[in-house]
C-alpha cells in the first residue's frame, strides 16, 4: 500500500468507516501524514481520527507509533483549530443576529454549517464567515461600513462581496452568493440563486456550546452551490481535500425523493455543471468511499482523475503547487524593486489588452461580427492559453504590494477619531475621463468616432474609413482596459 492510499484510507476511519485499517495503521508514515493533512488543511480533521486510534488499534499503535514531539505539535494544531472555531462560531452569531435585528434577511454560506456535519465541529479548519445579504449592493456598503466603524476595517471588494474583518475575523457579505463569467450560465444562477433565497435564510440551526442560532443552506441548495464553489476555486485558486470532505458531508447528508433528486440533476445540467459533477463524484468515490447510491450524478473518470491530480499538487487553495516555481525560473519577478515591478506590470498589462482588443477589432470591423460576440470569443481564447500555457494550474492572485500601489488607499488623517481616505483609483479613473472626453470632443478622431456610430455606412461614403476607426475605438479601450 502506497503512502497516498494509506492516506485515503485513514481519511476514511476519521469519517467514521468501520472497515479494518489495522495494516493501514501499523504501515503508516506519521510524519508524511501530518504533513499531507497540513497541506490540505485537513489536520484537525486527522487528529480527530488519532484520537480514535488509542482505544480501537493500541496494539498497531505500540508497533509504530507516533513520536512524542511530532504528537504535541499535532495536539497542538488541533487546539488552535478548535480555539478559532469558537472564535468564528461568536463572530458569526453576533453578526447574524445584528442584521436581522437591522431587517435584512441573510444565511451563513459554508463553513459554520459544514462543520455541524463534522462528527466532530470544532475539528473543521475554519476560514472566513461568508454571509449571504438579500439586499442590494449599496444597502451593503453602507452596511460594511456600520460594521468596520469601532469593530473591524473594510479590506477588499469584489464583484459578488465586500470583505472586511470583524474582531479580528475575516468576514464577506455577498450580494450574490456566486458569479459566472459565460453570461449564459451566469443569467441562469443568478435565477436559481434569487429562486431560492428565501429557503436559506429561513433554515435555522443552532451552534455549537450556545454560541447562538444562524440560518444555513440546506443541503439540497448546498449540492449546487458548493459544487460550484469546488468549480470557481478549481480554476482560480486550487481545491484542497477540505472542501471535498465538506462537499463529502453535504451530498451524504442528501435525503430528498426521486422527483427531487431528478430535478437536482436538471439544474445541474441547466447550470452547466453536470460533467464537474461527475468528476468530484469521482474524487468523493476514490478517496472518501462514497457509495454509488449517494451520489448526484455518474462518475466521470476521465475528468475526476484530472481533478484529483490537481487537489494532490496544488493543496489547500493551490498553495503548494510546485509545478510553478515560485522564486525560480525566468518569469519569476520577486527579486526586481516593487516599483520596476509595478512598470512592469502595467506596460505589459496595457500591451496584452491593446494586443487582444485590435484581434477583436478585426474581427468586428473587416468580417462585421457584432462586438459583444467578438469580445466574448477573444475572451474565451485568453482562458484557453491561460489554461494551456499553466496546465491549468492555478497560480493565485495578484501580488497584493502591486495591488496596493494602484488600488489601495490614501490615509488623509483622523477626524473625530475616524481614519478618513482617498481611493487612489479615483485619480486613474479621473485623467480617463478627461483623456476621453479630450478625444470624444477635440480630435479629427473623435469626429469620425461619432459619425461612424452614428451610421457607418454615410460615414463611408464621406471619406471615412470605417474599418480604421472601429479598429482605432477597439485600440483605445484596450488602453483604457490595461490602466489600473
Amino acid at each position: 500500500m502506497n503512502d497516498i492510499t494509506a492516506f485515503f484510507a485513514f481519511m476514511r476511519y476519521c469519517l467514521g468507516y468501520k472497515r479494518n485499517i489495522s495494516n493501514v495503521v501499523a504501515g503508516m508514515d506519521w510524519q508524511k501524514l501530518y504533513s499531507f493533512a497540513s497541506k490540505q488543511a485537513i489536520l484537525g480533521h486527522c487528529f480527530y481520527g488519532i484520537e480514535r486510534l488509542g482505544k480501537e488499534y493500541s496494539e498497531e499503535l505500540k508497533r509504530n507509533p507516533i513520536e512524542r514531539e511530532l504528537l504535541m505539535t499535532w495536539m497542538g494544531k488541533a487546539q488552535q483549530i478548535h480555539r478559532q472555531n469558537m472564535k468564528v462560531n461568536v463572530v458569526a452569531s453576533k453578526l447574524y443576529s445584528m442584521l436581522r435585528e437591522d431587517g435584512f434577511r441573510c444565511c451563513i454560506l459554508k463553513g459554520q454549517g459544514n462543520a455541524l456535519m463534522y462528527p466532530n465541529p470544532y475539528s473543521r479548519t475554519p476560514g472566513d464567515v461568508d454571509v449571504w445579504v438579500n439586499a442590494s449592493r449599496e444597502d451593503i456598503r453602507v452596511l460594511t461600513q456600520l460594521l468596520a466603524k469601532g469593530k473591524g476595517w473594510v479590506k477588499d471588494e469584489s464583484l459578488n462581496h465586500i470583505e472586511l474583518e470583524v474582531n479580528g475575523v475575516a468576514v464577506e457579505l455577498h450580494s450574490t452568493p456566486a458569479i459566472m463569467n459565460n453570461p449564459v450560465y451566469n443569467n441562469r444562477l443568478q435565477k436559481w440563486l434569487k429562486r431560492n433565497a428565501d429557503l436559506q435564510c429561513s433554515n435555522i440551526v443552532s451552534l455549537p456550546d450556545n454560541a447562538g442560532d444562524v440560518a444555513v443552506p440546506t443541503s439540497y441548495f448546498n449540492c449546487v452551490y458548493q459544487l460550484f464553489h469546488l468549480y470557481h476555486h478549481y480554476f482560480y485558486e486550487g481545491v484542497g481535500l477540505r472542501q471535498i470532505v465538506d462537499y463529502y458531508y453535504v451530498v451524504s447528508m442528501l435525503n430528498v425523493d426521486c422527483v427531487m433528486f431528478n430535478s437536482l440533476q436538471r439544474e445541474l445540467k441547466y447550470l452547466g455543471l453536470w460533467k464537474f459533477a461527475g468528476a468530484v463524484m469521482y474524487v468523493l468515490h476514490v478517496v472518501l468511499g462514497l457509495s454509488e447510491e449517494k451520489m448526484i450524478c455518474p462518475m466521470d473518470v476521465k475528468r475526476g482523475r484530472v481533478f484529483l491530480d490537481e487537489i494532490l499538487s496544488g493543496g489547500n487553495f493551490g498553495h503548494y503547487d510546485t509545478r510553478i516555481s515560485f522564486g525560480m525560473g525566468p518569469w519569476d519577478f520577486t527579486a526586481i524593486p516593487m516599483a520596476v515591478r509595478v512598470i512592469i506590470a502595467l506596460f505589459s498589462s496595457v500591451f496584452l489588452c491593446v494586443l487582444f482588443s485590435a484581434f477583436a477589432g478585426v474581427f468586428s470591423a473587416r468580417l462585421k461580427i457584432h462586438p459583444f460576440i467578438s469580445t466574448l470569443a477573444t475572451q474565451l481564447i485568453i482562458y484557453g492559453l491561460l489554461f494551456f500555457g499553466t496546465s491549468g494550474t492555478p497560480v493565485g492572485s495578484i501580488d497584493s504590494g502591486i495591488k496596493d500601489v494602484f488600488g489601495g488607499r490614501w490615509v488623509l488623517g483622523v477626524i473625530n477619531g475616524e481614519l478618513v481616505t482617498f481611493p487612489k483609483l479615483i485619480i486613474p479613473a479621473a485623467i480617463a475621463i478627461f483623456v476621453a472626453w479630450f478625444i470624444w470632443n477635440k480630435t479629427t478622431f473623435g469626429k469620425n468616432m461619432y459619425a461612424v456610430g452614428g451610421n457607418a455606412e454615410a460615414a463611408s461614403v464621406s471619406g471615412i474609413s470605417v474599418f480604421k476607426v472601429t479598429l482605432g475605438v477597439f485600440i483605445m479601450a484596450g488602453i483604457f482596459y490595461g490602466f489600473p
